[in-house]
């Protein structure tokens, strides 16, 4: 296979969900393509985490209220 090639590999799910074909590129790292498929699941999981929390801060950004509004808010707003 040449670099770039992307090559399809079954994923497996948590609580094995049906078999979805995942399409990677050849690297050059060991790691099996399997333990590849575990692992992008997993970070995968953890930027979608990242983004919620994101959200949830700025979400929070733009409804501080009361006597610590400006210390709050301006702490909020450093963060996103």
């Amino acid at each position: 296979m040449q670099a770039g090639q992307v090559v399809p590999v079954p994923c497996q799910g948590e609580a094995e969900r049906e078999r979805e074909e995942v399409h990677m590129y050849q690297t050059k790292n060991d790691l099996p393509a399997h333990t590849r498929a575990d692992v992008i699941e997993m970070l995968n999981a953890r930027l979608a985490d990242s983004i919620d929390l994101m959200h949830q801060a700025k979400q929070a950004h733009w409804n501080v209220k009361g006597p610590s509004f400006i210390a709050l808010h301006k702490t909020l707003r450093r963060g996103g």
